[in-house]
């Protein structure tokens, strides 16, 4: 049987790549990505995973990683759905979650140990708020849904379909 720890599900809506004015207008933190090339690299990929309770603006003004990406940087921000009262804790639960599976380059800390059991559901969204049918190439290692039960990884993608 699984660990008894006390398994959460997390469903993030991710918006981008979004825009320094559609930063600007957005208020509460929440989790972001950071993609694009470090200057060894030739293909853009998920560099960084992280968070922030504040607004993303403050937090992206001097980021200590982004310097590091310097062809085609581009920034996702991840607005938590569910639960609603998330806080810090959970926060940084589903970002151990998502760079434990990912482990993005310039994301030192929360690889070494496992997270603790979660399920993170992800939406995708331009920065428009208009569904994603199709993710972006750069996307295509990044599960949808990932679930770690404490013994079991678990994955899989989402088709987008309109109301019927």
């Amino acid at each position: 049987m699984g660990s008894n720890t006390e398994y959460q599900t997390i469903v993030i809506e991710w918006y981008g790549p979004v825009s320094w004015e559609t930063i600007e207008d957005l208020d509460a933190g929440g989790l972001y990505l950071f993609t694009g090339r470090q200057k060894y690299q030739r293909k853009d990929a998920v560099q960084y995973i992280g968070i922030t309770e504040g607004r993303y603006r403050t937090r992206f003004s001097r980021h200590h990683k982004a310097e590091f990406i310097v062809h085609n940087l581009r920034c996702w921000v991840g607005q938590v759905k569910h639960p609603s009262d998330l806080g810090r804790v959970g926060l940084e639960r589903a970002e151990s979650m998502l760079v434990y599976f990912a482990c993005p380059d310039l994301n030192e800390r929360k690889t070494v140990r496992p997270p603790r059991p979660t399920a993170v559901i992800s939406h995708w969204f331009n920065e428009h708020s208009t569904p994603r049918y199709n993710r972006q190439g750069i996307f295509k290692d990044f599960p949808d849904v990932i679930s770690w039960d404490g013994e079991h990884w678990r994955e899989g993608n989402l088709r987008v379909w309109d109301e019927v």
